[in-house]
């Protein structure tokens, strides 16, 4: 099980560099949403590099599933989601949280007794982490990573934005951690 799951993430990963090599060479006029794939891609290579490090289990399918909201969130920054489903947004926020709960819960499984404010917390950071380098692609490029539009009309401002994206991941880490039996 674990060899197509290290297939699908090298596909998943190297593709990054396929759509970054595109979009340098070939449309300039989407650098901020290079800037944007670049920070994607290298947000994959620091967890990859954390996991195996620390000898996480299920590390291939943590990988594969990183690289896949890594690449639903820049198909919806692409314009591909965003803007024509609703709560696309919060659906993929909602799903990383349950990810990187996962995750969470694993690397302090293998060395601390597992403490679910800490598994929390630590997502949070995680979660404040994004949402600080989305805001300042938006300061730095003027590249619009937060706030969410509809053609054009604003339709939810940045700060709201970021306030949902938070609370949608922070309610997928909450529901793993339920499942996960930290709740009692």
């Amino acid at each position: 099980m674990r060899k197509p799951f290290n297939i699908l993430n090298n596909l998943l990963t190297y593709g990054f560099l396929v759509v970054l090599a595109f979009l340098l060479f070939f449309n300039n006029a989407t650098i901020s949403l290079t800037f944007f794939m670049i920070g994607s891609f290298i947000a994959s290579l620091v967890s990859a590099f954390i996991l195996k490090n620390r000898g996480v289990s299920g590390t291939g399918s943590f990988e594969f599933f990183i690289n896949l909201f890594l690449w639903l969130n820049v198909f919806g920054e692409m314009g591909l989601f965003y803007t024509g489903i609703t709560f696309y947004d919060k659906i993929v926020h909602f799903g990383v949280g349950i990810l990187i709960t996962s995750i969470v819960f694993r690397y302090y499984q293998k060395s601390l007794t597992v403490k679910k404010e800490l598994i929390f917390l630590t997502v949070l950071g995680i979660f404040a982490l994004w949402e600080i380098y989305e805001y300042l692609l938006l300061i730095l490029f003027n590249y619009p990573a937060v706030g969410v539009t509809n053609n054009g009309i604003a339709i939810m401002s940045h700060l709201d934005d970021t306030m949902f994206d938070m609370i949608f991941g922070a309610i997928g880490s909450i529901s793993t951690l339920f499942f996960k039996g930290q709740f009692k």
